[in-house]
């Protein structure tokens, strides 16, 4: 269960490795208004959905699921400078400007959730933003 602000698609038809592919993704999540960036890491998570075919690309460059969300995660981030003066003075005072001057969408890597879905001939993901701080939750049927 994944309770989600709704859904953004996320469409490439040129990236030809998993590398470029996850940097479009990565930077298709990040934009100055979504809920993840206001205020402190409030323990947001993002789902991103992706297609068999998206999901080969990557694993052939990523075999390693830790890697595929450090890669999403590094690219979710934006120059802090996009905001305006008193949204830059309260990421700063929330601790969201890294060294680089860079705000990341989510606190961490583990923040950043991949699943795989749809059918054979998509190329698009879904991105998943969280309501706030909810956290998604697994169990057994």
């Amino acid at each position: 269960m994944h309770g989600c602000t709704g859904t953004i698609d996320v469409a490439d038809i040129v990236a030809d490795d998993g590398v470029d592919l996850l940097e479009i993704v990565g930077k298709s999540l990040a934009f100055p208004g979504t809920n993840a960036f206001i205020g402190s890491h409030h323990g947001a998570e993002i789902l991103v959905c992706l297609g068999p075919p998206w999901a080969e690309l990557i694993a052939a460059s990523y075999p390693a699921i830790d890697d595929v969300r450090e890669r999403l995660w590094a690219h979710a981030a934006l120059p802090v400078a996009w905001w305006p003066e008193p949204h830059r003075r309260k990421a700063e005072e929330n601790d969201r400007v890294d060294g680089d001057g860079m705000v990341h969408l989510v606190k961490s890597p583990d923040h950043m959730l991949v699943m795989v879905c749809g059918g054979l001939a998509n190329l698009h993901a879904l991105a998943l933003h969280s309501f706030g701080p909810t956290r998604a939750v697994t169990r057994p049927f």
